[in-house]
């Protein structure tokens, strides 16, 4: 499964796919499997339903990453679901008190919602835990709330 990470960061999603597969032959179980399906398929074709329906597959599976959870909370406030996405992200936390880019995402679900005091709240978070976030989005979002 790692390199087909490698592969889909590059977007190659030739061999991605053929990775995965390789995987889930291996083992059908493995949630992270899934979860690459949801990203290959959201990604190459832009298919939500199917890539929804992935994201779920993984989830459902017993050796998932705490990624999927953060992926497909993104996936959902892409599609405007903003509470499911808060769930699936807050879910991540819950997992892994680190879980990289959860912050950040939950912050933007939040800037998307208008509510900029808790957009700067979670975007202070996920500066603290090394999230990826746009330039000046932290300081912009703390302004917007009148936080200084």
């Amino acid at each position: 499964v790692e390199r087909a990470w490698d592969f889909l960061d590059k977007r190659d999603f030739i061999n991605t796919m053929k990775r995965f597969n390789q995987a889930w032959l291996l083992d059908p179980q493995n949630g992270d499997v899934y979860h690459g399906f949801a990203l290959v398929v959201h990604q190459r074709d832009n298919d939500i339903l199917e890539a929804e329906r992935f994201f779920r597959l993984a989830l459902s599976k017993p050796k998932v990453g705490v990624n999927a959870y953060v992926d497909y909370g993104r996936f959902l406030w892409l599609q405007s679901r903003y509470d499911e996405s808060l769930v699936q992200l807050n879910k991540a936390i819950e997992v892994s008190s680190r879980a990289r880019n959860a912050c950040s995402n939950i912050s933007f679900v939040y800037y998307k919602r208008g509510d900029f005091p808790q957009a700067c709240k979670w975007a202070k978070a996920a500066k603290d835990n090394n999230d990826q976030l746009e330039p000046g989005f932290l300081e912009e979002m703390c302004r917007r709330a009148g936080v200084k």
